[in-house]
């Protein structure tokens, strides 16, 4: 089926990879109503939806023409209008795509273990701490939570990938030291109606001032009160919620388009969420929402895959973690050694050697039936991401059982 030769009415094209015509070109077909709404310049606003999906600057263009007409950033948009974005600098597609926002990040996971819930307190502890009970309206702290701009499920070394593929992005505003997926910069207080519609990319947070857009440039939000001074809206900053999606209900039923954040009145400056983040997912939202032809295109740069291997832990394909995971075992196994095995060392423990072995390396001392080919996966690189309380008396439990079958 071939592609329409132009926009449906209401609707815009922007091209950001590849032109018209290029049947694996890279483009988004936006609502010419959510551009007005989102932005006072409609052009500036197209040079960030193309900056936050690519982390590149450049130009807009309209299309076609036999000059290269570029769009002015106040600039209002032509109904069924084709518009080109034009990177400041040449780039491959190869680089191109290393940068570009990766739908992945919006995907959530349903529920979460025991030691991940003791984090997630933790995440929401220090969130707590910083916003109003509610980013963008006034509710009961009951129907609020902490929520991720880049979601939980992708795991620390997801954005620590991501926040390395963009350096210089948004001026790696809030990540020049950010380690951890709970980082509070990575996320917000949010009421639970907006996590939903955050997952979906029914609608997004833009921060500005950005290295696009400045405050002014965004509609203003309603005023909101507060019931005292404890919580207000910064001065110098605004983070504000914008709607992707065209339908109105979404909008009915919660807030007000543009509504703009709140934060406690003394809160920690250097704590605020990150834009680079924040932009991140409004790209990766935007792709989501109005992308079409990303199947087309070379994917983005991602962390090593991962892959589940037992009941939480996670497996990791990357060589240079497999061979120091491997050194430090066969270390231990060596420091061990030189001080007796606990077949002739009777100070050894169930706790040492649970201490000092992995529970797979105690199943291979102790059953004639151990499978070796475990070994092989064994020596990958495990990264253990849920460690669940030991029950009371197990390690007593384990050590009667070993016992009974040595």
């Amino acid at each position: 089926m071939s592609s329409p030769a132009s926009p449906p009415a209401g609707f815009i094209w922007l091209f950001l990879e590849g032109n018209p015509g290029e049947p694996d070109a890279l483009y988004l077909e936006i609502p010419t109503s959510r551009i007005r709404k989102s932005s006072l310049k409609p052009g500036k606003y197209l040079r960030f939806l193309s900056y936050a999906i690519l982390a590149v600057d450049g130009t807009i263009a309209q299309s076609p023409g036999p000059t290269l007409d570029l769009v002015a950033d106040e600039s209002q948009l032509d109904d069924c209008g084709v518009y080109i974005f034009y990177p400041s600098e040449i780039k491959t597609s190869e680089e191109l795509s290393a940068r570009r926002a990766d739908v992945e990040v919006v995907k959530q996971r349903s529920q979460f273990g025991a030691s991940e819930s003791a984090r997630l307190d933790s995440f929401a502890d220090a969130i707590s701490v910083r916003d109003a009970v509610s980013f963008f309206n006034s509710v009961p702290s009951m129907f609020t939570h902490a929520m991720h701009i880049v979601a939980h499920a992708r795991g620390t070394p997801w954005i620590l990938h991501l926040i390395n593929s963009r350096r210089g992005f948004e001026d790696d505003e809030g990540v020049t030291d950010l380690d951890d997926i709970d980082d509070p910069r990575n996320g917000f207080c949010g009421e639970v109606r907006l996590h939903p519609m955050f997952d979906a990319s029914v609608c997004a947070i833009l921060k500005t001032p950005n290295h696009i857009l400045d405050m002014n440039d965004i509609p203003p939000a309603l005023v909101r009160s507060f019931d005292d001074n404890s919580e207000s809206h910064p001065t110098d900053v605004r983070y504000t919620l914008q709607y992707l999606d065209e339908n109105p209900k979404y909008e009915s039923a919660y807030i007000p388009n543009n509504s703009d954040a709140a934060f406690k009145s003394n809160h920690d400056t250097s704590l605020r969420p990150s834009a680079l983040l924040f932009h991140y997912r409004y790209g990766a939202s935007a792709l989501v929402k109005w992308g079409k032809g990303l199947d087309k295109r070379i994917p983005p740069s991602r962390p090593p895959e991962a892959i589940t291997a037992t009941v939480g832990q996670v497996v990791t394909t990357n060589p240079q973690l497999q061979d120091e995971r491997k050194k430090n075992r066969d270390f231990k196994r060596e420091e061990q050694g030189m001080q007796g095995t606990s077949h002739n060392n009777t100070a050894w423990t169930t706790e040492a050697v649970l201490e000092t072995y992995h529970p797979l390396d105690v199943l291979r001392m102790i059953s004639p039936s151990y499978n070796p080919e475990i070994d092989e996966a064994f020596d990958q690189d495990v990264e253990v991401q849920e460690c669940p309380q030991l029950p009371e008396g197990f390690t007593d439990n384990i050590a009667k059982w070993r016992n009974a079958v040595v």
